[in-house]
């Protein structure tokens, strides 16, 4: 059945992330989950309304998005991300990422190390005063 195989879709690509394979096309996921790639491609375009390449790349696009937040990967270029998550060209990885998050991979990538700063300096700021609540509730006002 349809919802069978959206389960068993929605597994490999969320659990498995198979859209991080650069080579993953749509004949190598319809036999990973024993589907015609025919088959495959309607219940792609059914189920989420869009096409293959847009199926993967969405995906991609997210892990990308999400690794940009994550400290660890400063030091990597935004190619270099966009390749562990599965992106080929730099080309259709600037495309994919704009089509789908409304911005360019740099200006999210400076927007968001803003916005984390921002929010960091927030939770400084609350920790800071918090402290000196406790401090002021416990009588050792300094």
């Amino acid at each position: 059945t349809h919802e069978h195989l959206y389960e068993i879709l929605e597994t490999k690509v969320n659990e498995e992330k198979l859209f991080l394979l650069s080579d993953l096309t749509l004949e190598k996921l319809a036999v990973e989950l024993n589907v015609s790639s025919k088959h495959l491609s309607q219940v792609i375009h059914k189920k989420y309304d869009t096409n293959f390449p847009d199926f993967v790349n969405n995906f991609r696009v997210k892990e990308v998005s999400r690794l940009l937040l994550i400290p660890e990967y400063d030091n990597y270029s935004l190619e270099g991300i966009a390749q562990l998550c599965g992106f080929k060209s730099r080309s259709v990885f600037n495309q994919a990422f704009k089509k789908f998050m409304g911005v360019t991979p740099s200006f999210y990538k400076q927007s968001a190390k803003r916005f984390l700063k921002k929010a960091d300096e927030i939770e400084e700021t609350v920790q800071s005063k918090q402290v000196n609540s406790l401090k002021i509730s416990q009588g050792k006002i300094t």
